[in-house]
């Protein structure tokens, strides 16, 4: 079961004349928890040994989840033509 702890966002556009900013900011902080079967052998007596199963709660981060997100755009916007973008994104 997957659920995310933490999780925060927030993006800011800028624009002066045709010309303009974008950039947007996203930290995330999310695990996975399942449960994890241990088996462990016990002896008992003498000549014997027990097994014993028991179900123990794991928690461990997603594989391949960046915590931080960032992109920075440039913009071009021409009412009577077209809107130019150019993005660079950023991953931790």
């Amino acid at each position: 079961m997957v659920w995310p702890q933490l999780w925060l966002e927030f993006g800011v556009d800028k624009y002066i004349r045709q010309w303009g900013v974008s950039a947007n900011y996203t930290y995330t902080n999310s695990s996975d928890h399942s449960a994890k079967e241990n088996t462990a052998e016990v002896a008992s007596r003498r000549w014997s040994t027990t097994i014993v199963n028991s179900l123990v709660d794991q928690k461990r981060p997603l594989q391949g989840q960046s915590i931080i997100i960032a992109n920075v755009s440039f913009l071009y916007k021409n009412q009577d033509r077209f809107l130019m973008r150019s993005s660079r994104p950023w991953c931790v």
